[in-house]
């Protein structure tokens, strides 16, 4: 709403826009990881699919985050078994994969602590499966020059640019 009545110059959103409003330029892409135990009988695949989780125990962030109003759908709809832990914490629900007790979906820029815990994460290879970031601005309105400098510098950004091509090469 800001960005439409002209409030903010530049909004960073998971949302695209209307095309005809806005103008949208790709920020990143996330990946997500299944994260398990590593005793676990999904452990020894180097990438899965969501349907290959029909059947098993899910640990689910509570309702509300974005990550699960992302996921549940399509999961209940597949066959996951919610285990009922609804966890606020990440390191909540990496203290219940650490006991065996479910499985769980996370961002890529949540697993180093999971890894660290010696859990194991392993890629979801679904090609319509992932969340990105864009950055909008309102369609045919200039941008201040500490806007519009801003605004580039975002886009032009390494991290950027390696966050999308990194996204990109796992999913080939």
């Amino acid at each position: 709403r800001k960005l439409r009545d002209g409030e903010v110059d530049f909004a960073i959103s998971r949302q695209t826009g209307s095309g005809d409003e806005f103008e949208s330029a790709l920020l990143l892409r996330e990946r997500y990881f299944l994260v398990c135990n590593p005793d676990h009988v999904l452990c020894a695949k180097e990438g899965i699919y969501l349907a290959e989780l029909q059947g098993h125990d899910l640990i689910y962030t509570v309702p509300g985050s974005s990550l699960r109003e992302h996921l549940f759908p399509r999961l209940t709809e597949i066959g996951v078994r919610d285990t009922g832990h609804q966890v606020t914490s990440m390191l909540t629900a990496g203290g219940l994969i650490a006991e065996n007790l479910g499985v769980s979906i996370v961002s890529a820029q949540m697993l180093t602590s999971f890894i660290q815990s010696g859990l194991k994460a392993i890629p979801i290879l679904d090609e319509d499966f992932g969340s990105s970031l864009h950055v909008l601005r309102r369609r045919g309105h200039a941008l201040s020059f500490a806007a519009n400098s801003f605004y580039e510098m975002i886009l032009a950004s390494d991290e950027v640019k390696n966050s999308v091509l990194h996204f990109q090469t796992i999913r080939k």
